[in-house]
């Protein structure tokens, strides 16, 4: 079974918490978590989740492009 890396929690009436798992800290052990609050409909926290998720996996530079058309080197 896949390990959950990210979540989606309420927080109020058309909020919700985005939190990505980034790994541990070096130093302290600690967790470490990427939060973001989105204002608005369910659907957009869930557009938002796998764009982070991928954002992470690839870093920044690959996670997404402001043209499609635009070539990565």
């Amino acid at each position: 079974m896949a390990r959950k890396v990210g979540q989606i929690i309420a927080r109020g009436d058309h909020r919700w918490l985005i939190r990505v798992y980034l790994g541990r800290d070096q130093e302290t052990n600690k967790r470490k978590y990427h939060n973001r609050t989105i204002h608005g409909p369910l659907r957009e926290a869930q557009a938002y989740l796998p764009r982070r998720l991928r954002e992470t996996r690839l870093g920044p530079r690959f996670g997404r492009r402001k043209d499609p058309t635009q070539r990565i080197s």
